[in-house]
C-alpha cells in the first residue's frame, strides 16, 4: 500500500476550496486522499512509462473520454445553466474543466515537453457509445495516457441498455487501450444522491491492475456527504468549477505522489494484459459508420447538417428528415453479430430493415434530448454483406447520427 500525501504546493488551492465549500482544509485533503481507491504500486508502471518518455522531451498525448463532465459542461458560467460558483474562478485559475487542468499539470511539470490534449467527452454519452467512436476520436491519436470517465451517464443508461451491453463495452474500451500499451487511469464521479457505477468500473481497475481515482468516495464516503452539494454543481450532476477544481486536485495531486516515486531514468515493466476478461469481448472489434460518412446514401426527405443544436460539433453532422419520407441505404460488412442505429432524440419515428427483420423507433420515446440507439439485430454472425434500410415517416423529425456494429 502506498502512503500518498499533499502535496505543498495545492495549499492554495485547498484553502480556496474549504472556503468555497463552507469546510476545512483538514477534510478537503482527507477527501483527495480518500479518492485514491487502487494503490497497488505495479499500477503505476504505465504512467512511470509515461512521466519518463516525457522526461525524455519526446511528445506526450493525454486524451479524456466520457460524458458532459468530460466535456466541461458547467465549469464555465457560459455552459448550460451556468456555473454556479462564479465568485470562485479568479481564486480557482479560472472555469477550467479538470482535463484542462489536467493537461496544465503536465504543461508545467515537464515544462520541455509538447503536451498534446485530446479531450473525447460528449454529453449524455454512456460508454457503450463511447466504444464504437474510442477508435476515431481516441486511438487514432496514439495517446500515452487515457482518462475514462463514465461512472454517471452508465448508471443512467441502465433503463436502456442489457446489463452486458454495458459492462462489456466499459471493458472493451478499458482493454483496447491497455492491449496498445496506453496507460489508463478510470475516474468515478458521482451523481447528488450519491449513485454512480463505480462498483463495476473499480472491479473492472482492479482485475487490469489499473489505478483508479474516486471523486465519489472524497465527496460520499460510505454513502454520506460531507460538503453541501449546491456549492460543487447547479444541478444533480455536473461539477461546477469548484468541483472540477477539486476532481483535478484529485488527479494531480496523485500525478506528483507517483511522479516523486518514478526514477525517470529508469525503464518500467508493465504487466501482461490479463487474457481473461470479467465479462465478454462482444464490443473487442467494432465498426462505426457516421451521417457523414454515408450521407450520400440518403434518400427523398433527408438532409445532411453538419451543425445542429443541441448535438455536439464531435459527431460531426447528422441526417435529418423533418416531417417527409426519406431512407437510407447502408452495407453492413459480413460478420455482424450486433447493429444498432444511432440517433438522437426528437419527435418522429423511423423503421429498419436488415434480413427482412422489420423494426420500428419512436425517437420521443425517453423525452428529452441525447443521444440514443436502436437495437436492430442481435444474433449469429452474418455470412455476407447485408443491406440495412432506415427509413422515416412523415410524423415528425427524425436525426440519424450512425450505424454501429459489433462483430
Amino acid at each position: 500500500m502506498n502512503d500518498y500525501k499533499i502535496n505543498t504546493k495545492y495549499d492554495k488551492i485547498i484553502q480556496m476550496l474549504a472556503l468555497a465549500l463552507g469546510s476545512n482544509e483538514t477534510a478537503l485533503k482527507e477527501a483527495i486522499l480518500r479518492s485514491y481507491v487502487i494503490d497497488q504500486d505495479e499500477t503505476n508502471n504505465r504512467l512511470r512509462q509515461v512521466f519518463c518518455k516525457a522526461q525524455r522531451g519526446e511528445t506526450i498525448t493525454i486524451a479524456a473520454i466520457g460524458g458532459s463532465i468530460t466535456e466541461g459542461a458547467h465549469a464555465r458560467s457560459q455552459n448550460g445553466i451556468g456555473n454556479n460558483a462564479t465568485a470562485f474562478t479568479d481564486d480557482l485559475d479560472g472555469e477550467k474543466c479538470y482535463f484542462e487542468r489536467t493537461i496544465d499539470w503536465f504543461e508545467e511539470t515537464f515544462p520541455n515537453t509538447q503536451i498534446n490534449g485530446i479531450n473525447a467527452g460528449i454529453g449524455s454519452t454512456p460508454s457503450f457509445l463511447e466504444t464504437f467512436r474510442l477508435d476515431q476520436m481516441v486511438l487514432n491519436y496514439s495517446p500515452d495516457l487515457v482518462i475514462i470517465e463514465f461512472s454517471v451517464n452508465d448508471l443512467d443508461a441502465v433503463p436502456f441498455l442489457l446489463k452486458d451491453e454495458i459492462f462489456e463495452s466499459y471493458e472493451s474500451i478499458v482493454r483496447r487501450c491497455l492491449e496498445k500499451g496506453i496507460a489508463v487511469i478510470p475516474i468515478c464521479l458521482v451523481n447528488q444522491n450519491g449513485d454512480s457505477l463505480q462498483k463495476i468500473h473499480l472491479e473492472l481497475a482492479d482485475h487490469y491492475n489499473m489505478p483508479a481515482i474516486s471523486y465519489h468516495n472524497a465527496v460520499f464516503p460510505d454513502g454520506q456527504a460531507v460538503f453541501d452539494w449546491k456549492m460543487l454543481s447547479p444541478d444533480e450532476v455536473h461539477p461546477n468549477n469548484v468541483g472540477h477544481t477539486l476532481i483535478a486536485t484529485c488527479i494531480t495531486n496523485y500525478l506528483d505522489n507517483v511522479l516523486e516515486s518514478t526514477r525517470l531514468t529508469d525503464e518500467y515493466i508493465t504487466d501482461e494484459l490479463h487474457t481473461s476478461w470479467i465479462y465478454f469481448d462482444t464490443f473487442n472489434k467494432v465498426n462505426a459508420q457516421y451521417a457523414y460518412e454515408f450521407k450520400e446514401r440518403a434518400r427523398g426527405g433527408f438532409e445532411f447538417q453538419e451543425r445542429i443544436p443541441n448535438i455536439s460539433y464531435k459527431w460531426r453532422g447528422a441526417l435529418v428528415s423533418d416531417n417527409v419520407e426519406g431512407n437510407i441505404k447502408i452495407i453492413v460488412p459480413k460478420g455482424a453479430c450486433r447493429v444498432y442505429v444511432q440517433f438522437f432524440n426528437s419527435n418522429g419515428s423511423f423503421e429498419t430493415d436488415f434480413l427482412n427483420m422489420k423494426s420500428s423507433c419512436n425517437t420521443a420515446a425517453i423525452g428529452w434530448p441525447r443521444a440514443m440507439w436502436h437495437r436492430v439485430y442481435t444474433g449469429k454472425a452474418t455470412t455476407e454483406d447485408v443491406t440495412l434500410t432506415i427509413k422515416t415517416h412523415k410524423n415528425g423529425k427524425v436525426i440519424i447520427m450512425g450505424v454501429l456494429i459489433s462483430f
